[in-house]
């Protein structure tokens, strides 16, 4: 017994307990149930029919898959399957299986400001985060002072895309994890007039890009335009570089301009992002809120709902968008070099402030050296003629059409889509709208919803 190191308790224990020549099994850990291997699979054949797809901002980082932002937790997701799956599996076996799959809750981190994390973490300089509140406590005080003013030439307001409306939209767990359709309503709401407008559009008319959101500041422009006593508009909006702070949208407003009747200036001012509260944050509130308990069936009953989402002062306007709407200002991209007026170069990611006016566009980093005159501005130089060295003017033609035709979505969301149509979940009234679309092989099956995070 010493050379196997075992006690004779221990050999009288086995002694004991021996029944035909076989020791009993431990009783060690309690009782342990056993698991239906159909059930299993059929667990994991629900799971793997999700609509779990790359994050289009991350998809070149991580394998991981999400789900879209409807689905709020593993739990919310555990009793659709429930619903779903006869003789479900309890929550714990669902959660240990679900965590196979690699797929994740869609969280949007867009307006997380990267700055203060990375303090949080350690990983800045109490130096910068200084500088960083400071730039904060300044465009706050600025976007306040501007919304203050009620000069009747002046119009302020602030813009913002919604989040994905995804269609169908109900609380029916029969819908819950399907792919759906998004529809994109990108709004402007004017802090004196309160005034919100909603450019509405489907994923069949248009992306959710630059020339998207520079076209709806063109209609806006127009609109305000026709009223004949405005001669500048002060713009706010968020720091995304995908859809707001770019170079297609700053090359715009010169030929916006020069289209223009009255309006003579242009600002726009990109806040902060994680510090980023506006107006028009209130018109999606107030759109969310409203059909929370509602069933949205299809893209073209959107318009009716916002427009019943608010009664008082009056309700939203809402302009349609279809794909011969938008317009390609990339095509019109003026400022393809990245000078200013003292030869460096223009830092387009970091800009806060922009205002063109009929001598040209300026710029500024930050809005803290705000004075007596105003804010300290640079000149964006635009790119040389190939013609004896001539700067070109700002050729006043608007662009031409961004989408020659309707866009196309992915297979796996049409099928989707057509399920709910043939098994009667979809009204039959609004079939059509669905069976109407085409899809393409080349369209990514991705997330709608945006992860970008922007300084």
């Amino acid at each position: 017994m010493a050379t196997l190191d075992i006690t004779a308790e221990q050999v009288r224990t086995v002694i004991k307990n021996t029944r035909s020549g076989h020791p009993q099994t431990t009783r060690r850990g309690g009782a342990r149930r056993s698991v239906d291997p159909q059930k299993l699979d059929a667990l994991r054949a629900w799971i793997g029919a999700l609509p779990a797809v790359p994050s289009h901002y991350c998809r070149a980082k991580s394998a991981r898959r999400y789900l879209p932002s409807d689905v709020s937790s593993v739990h919310s997701l555990y009793r659709m399957y429930r619903t779903a799956v006869p003789g479900a599996l309890r929550f714990g076996v669902f959660r240990k299986v679900f965590k196979t799959f690699n797929i994740g809750i869609h969280q949007p981190r867009k307006d997380k400001c990267i700055m203060c994390t990375q303090h949080e973490r350690g990983e800045i300089t109490e130096e910068e985060i200084h500088e960083h509140l400071a730039e904060k406590r300044a465009l706050s005080d600025f976007f306040a002072a501007a919304q203050q003013r009620r000069d009747e030439q002046e119009r302020v307001a602030s813009f913002d895309l919604q989040k994905v409306l995804n269609t169908p939209h109900t609380d029916s767990m029969l819908v819950g994890y399907s792919r759906r359709y998004a529809v994109y309503n990108e709004t402007v709401y004017e802090s004196q007039t309160r005034r919100g407008l909603c450019f509405l559009w489907g994923e069949t008319d248009g992306k959710r890009g630059a020339n998207e959101v520079t076209t709806v500041v063109w209609r806006y422009l127009k609109l305000v335009d026709q009223e004949r006593n405005v001669t500048k508009v002060s713009l706010f909006c968020d720091s995304c570089s995908g859809q707001n702070r770019n170079r297609i949208l700053m090359s715009s407003l010169p030929v916006m301009l020069k289209n223009l009747q009255n309006i003579h200036t242009i600002q726009v001012t990109f806040l902060l992002p994680g510090h980023t509260s506006m107006p028009v944050d209130s018109v999606h509130g107030t759109i969310e809120r409203f059909v929370r308990k509602r069933a949205v069936w299809a893209p073209s009953e959107w318009p009716a709902f916002i427009r019943a989402a608010r009664v008082n002062p009056f309700p939203y306007e809402v302009v349609k968008m279809a794909h011969d709407d938008f317009l390609d200002w990339s095509s019109k991209e003026l400022f393809k070099t990245n000078k200013n007026e003292d030869g460096e170069r223009v830092p387009w990611g970091s800009i806060r402030f922009v205002q063109a006016t009929s001598t040209g566009v300026k710029y500024a980093t930050s809005v803290q050296e705000a004075g007596q005159e105003g804010i300290k501005l640079h000149s964006v130089i635009p790119q040389r003629s190939s013609r004896r060295g001539r700067r070109p003017s700002a050729d006043s033609s608007l662009p031409g059409k961004a989408y020659p035709a309707p866009l196309a979505i992915n297979p796996a969301k049409y099928r989707d889509l057509v399920a709910l149509v043939d098994k009667g979940i979809i009204p039959q009234e609004r079939h059509q709208e669905y069976k109407g679309m085409k899809s393409e092989l080349t369209v990514p099956d991705e997330l709608a919803e945006s992860d970008e995070e922007d300084q």
